[in-house]
């Protein structure tokens, strides 16, 4: 039986459902990596450098797949996506070198970054006008749950084989493609006037053009500082539980999926509660500044218990702030195409776990306090900008 014999759907229900399973298969090799780094006895940067190739990739190939977007449609860029990040982490998988592993990373991200661009894609052009912001905040959970999923079931896998994990991953993201592209059926793309139109991965700072020039230095600089802190501190906070605690890959999941249970129980309380009374501008503005002032006390105290407390609070409150960002970002859809729109975030969001993540790692190898004190001031600097921000236009 093909695909075109078989009735497909356009239902959000089932698009939740698959990102949901293609976030658990991403993240399954997270809480492995830093085992993956101290085995094969390379240095501690490592961690940053790795990621921050991951990110480039993804920024860099931003505006390819906002154009192929537009052009073959999302069904097929989000497959894609999928297959080649499945691609990606088999290199990894194989990587013994340092040089290989940037590589490998640099690839995944260039894929990985079509993925998570098509997800906002796909959700905005499913959702009513009145629903994008409701839509977009159940989206932030699953990203939050499905990552914590991934990192529990990764984590454990990867203490009885780390070859098995991999493999796992490799085959999850694979058939998460095959499923988009047998299961859904997306919009007609021929329909859409406004479409990307150029590979410079610095164009999508043109969608702007109808915003006040401050609005939108704004914007850049909120999603660009707090991405840096937030991507910083989770790279940090993951390296360090193997590194200073030697903790196993194991206990590294269990960890993260209890943030992820404590997250959504947040998410869906209160974060549904801002959402739908459509009140984020202090919210956001207390959740950047608590986040720098978590990071700032571990500059100068890092007692286990009182760090794994602090650290929990750290990722709650992150999980909102991935809710609260989303749907700041997806509200300037009105300017221009939603894959252009999405595009400008996910670029911005590339950005800043490249500085984020390699100079949270070029820190930590000099001093791991500095690592703190660079999360810390991106979060509150991120923090002041969302204040002119808000000033400058009602959000």
């Amino acid at each position: 039986m093909n695909s075109q014999s078989i009735k497909k759907t356009s239902s959000l229900l089932f698009l939740f459902v698959l990102f949901f399973f293609e976030l658990i298969a991403a993240n399954l090799a997270h809480p492995a990596t830093p085992t993956l780094i101290v085995e094969r006895g390379l240095p501690s940067s490592t961690f940053g450098l790795a990621f921050a190739a991951m990110s480039l990739g993804s920024f860099l190939f931003s505006p390819l797949w906002a154009y192929l977007n537009d052009r073959i449609g999302r069904v097929h860029v989000f497959a894609l996506g999928c297959y080649g990040y499945a691609f990606g982490q088999l290199l990894f998988l194989l990587a013994n070198q340092l040089w290989l592993i940037v590589l490998a990373r640099f690839i995944a991200g260039s894929f990985v970054g079509g993925v998570m661009m098509t997800q906002l894609v796909l959700i905005l052009d499913h959702s009513h006008a009145s629903d994008r912001a409701m839509n977009l905040s159940i989206h932030a959970t699953l990203f939050t749950l499905g990552g914590a999923a991934g990192y529990l079931v990764g984590g454990f896998l990867a203490d009885v084989d780390l070859t098995l994990m991999f493999i796992i991953q490799i085959i999850g993201l694979a058939l998460v493609g095959v499923f988009m592209h047998v299961f859904f059926k997306g919009i007609d793309v021929s329909s859409i006037q406004e479409k990307s139109s150029s590979l410079n991965p610095l164009r999508f700072f043109k969608v702007v053009v109808k915003i006040k020039p401050a609005e939108f230095l704004f914007f850049i600089f909120v999603v660009l500082l707090s991405m840096m802190g937030t991507v910083a501190f989770d790279q940090i906070f993951n390296f360090y539980l193997k590194d200073q605690l030697a903790f196993p890959a194991s206990m590294n999941g269990l960890l993260k999926a209890g943030f992820g249970i404590l997250s959504l129980g947040v998410n869906i309380t209160l974060g549904r509660a801002i959402i739908q009374r459509k009140w984020f501008k202090l919210p956001l503005t207390l959740v950047l500044s608590a986040t720098s002032i978590i990071a700032l006390v571990f500059v100068f105290y890092r007692d286990v218990n009182f760090f794994l407390v602090l650290s929990i609070l750290f990722f709650i409150l992150n999980s909102l702030y991935l809710i609260l960002i989303q749907v700041y970002s997806g509200s300037m859809s009105r300017f221009a195409s939603n894959a252009s729109v999405m595009g400008l975030y996910n670029a911005l969001r590339s950005l800043g776990m490249v500085f984020g993540s390699f100079f949270a790692g070029a820190l930590y190898q000099n001093s791991i306090p500095s690592s703190f004190a660079y999360t810390s001031a991106t979060l509150f600097i991120a923090s002041l900008f969302f204040i002119l921000a808000i000033q400058q236009k009602k959000v």
